[in-house]
């Protein structure tokens, strides 16, 4: 047991801002989830490929521009994010960060014109950034020192699980002939 002298500001951030335990769990199982749609895409282009590449009327290397955009969007955006998250509201980034994702996915399924393509995945993984580096910072700042590991282990898998689960979701469509679209908009 620790004593009170030992105990960092840190140690106690969240029973200064008043969350309860109940609260921190439930925005964790929130964020956990939401992370799981956010990297959805990321398995279900590759697993549509066939189908968009046909559906659009792509080549190989174009193709292969969509998956690499979604990247610079999310290595430029890094370079400004951490400015961003300085100057604004966690709660003003994240909304526009959820509705810039949403536009980039929407208009991604609404075009078949390659470079609005590439933009709408460039735009997807420029606004995914806030996330991506908030997600830890949030383990980080609401864990308790025995909790801290177990909730950074949770967001850190939910990228993996949102790609595998769009992998095989959209396979699963796909193969059954629904359009590759609407794995973009789930």
């Amino acid at each position: 047991m620790h004593e009170l002298t030992s105990i960092k500001s840190e140690d106690i951030l969240v029973y200064d801002l008043g969350l309860s335990q109940r609260a921190i769990s439930l925005v964790t199982a929130l964020i956990f989830f939401l992370d799981i749609l956010i990297n959805f895409d990321h398995g279900a282009l590759p697993s549509a490929s066939v189908a968009i590449k046909n559906d659009v009327l792509l080549s190989n290397v174009e193709f292969g521009s969509l998956g690499s955009f979604v990247f610079l969007g999310l290595v430029i955006g890094s370079l400004g994010a951490t400015f961003l998250l300085g100057m604004f509201k966690f709660r003003t980034l994240l909304a526009l960060s959820f509705l810039g994702n949403g536009l980039g996915l929407v208009m991604f399924t609404m075009t078949e014109q390659f470079y609005v393509l590439c933009f709408a995945r460039f735009i997807s993984g420029f606004f995914q950034i806030i996330l991506t580096i908030y997600i830890p910072l949030y383990a980080d700042s609401f864990g308790t020192p025995k909790t801290k590991p177990f909730l950074l282990s949770m967001v850190l898998l939910a990228g993996p699980i949102g790609v595998v689960t769009g992998y095989g979701l959209t396979g699963i469509m796909v193969g059954y002939g629904i359009t590759w679209r609407i794995s973009f908009v789930i």
